[in-house]
């Protein structure tokens, strides 16, 4: 199965491994990686929407609805893994 894959969501592309090196800061955990530069580099936690660079917080989340939709994409690809509840 292959375990990588590029979500696009609000202008950025996510990129989602489940066997990253570097499970920080959650596995799986996203990854910025083009489109628009506003998050661009930035790695995110998949179980709260917080964005950090490298292993330091920003203090910034994706927001709500950008996360919910991106969520949603991911968990058909990735179906052992528990996400946040739908309805958050």
């Amino acid at each position: 199965m292959d375990d990588e894959k590029d979500y696009k969501v609000n202008g950025e592309v996510w990129w989602v491994h489940k066997f990253d090196a570097d499970p920080f800061p959650s596995n799986p955990h996203a990854h910025c990686v083009g489109e628009r530069d506003r998050f661009l580099g930035l790695k995110m936690h998949l179980g709260n929407a917080e964005l950090f660079r490298g292993a330091e917080t920003t203090g910034r989340f994706l927001g709500k609805k950008q996360f919910k939709r991106l969520i949603d994409l991911i968990r058909p690809k990735f179906p052992d893994i528990i996400f946040p509840p739908e309805n958050k």
